[in-house]
């Protein structure tokens, strides 16, 4: 939270998952013989939202292209929660955790950076690998009496 956008990014999330129900999947991850555990003992899954889409207009992403359309009917849609934090901006796609979604994740990343949507109204956003690293070090640093 103590990254740039990080506060936004979370309330982003909230405001689109607050109070729903989400839909899990579990990901099995090849390191653990196909258990979709983490290192931490965590399990690993993609959400997806059911929500109803209502008549109007509506924007969405679709081949790699962020749009706007018409919706005529009311119906119930499903929504990849991660693509959706990408596409708007909030989430950096960490490619060796995009699976056979790597495509369409960098190209929504891609759009969302062109667009300047979310962490990307920032020229050149520090990734959350590197603030993390670099925090790290300065704890470490801090503990030893090098800083």
């Amino acid at each position: 939270m103590a990254q740039l956008h990080g506060a936004q990014s979370r309330d982003f999330l909230q405001r689109l998952i607050a109070g729903k129900s989400l839909r899990l999947m579990p990901v099995g991850k090849e390191s653990t013989g196909g258990m979709p555990i983490d290192p931490y003992r965590r399990m690993l899954c993609m959400a997806y939202l059911t929500a109803q889409m209502e008549v109007g207009r509506i924007a969405y992403f679709h081949d790699g292209v962020f749009e706007s359309g018409l919706v005529r009917r009311a119906r119930t849609v499903c929504r990849n929660i991660e693509l959706e934090m990408i596409v708007n901006g909030w989430a950096w796609v960490v490619e060796r955790y995009a699976f056979d979604r790597e495509a369409e994740y960098l190209a929504a990343q891609d759009d969302a950076r062109r667009a300047r949507r979310g962490l990307w109204v920032v020229r050149d956003p520090e990734p959350p690998w590197s603030f993390k690293r670099r925090h790290k070090r300065s704890a470490v640093d801090r503990q030893y009496g090098l800083l």
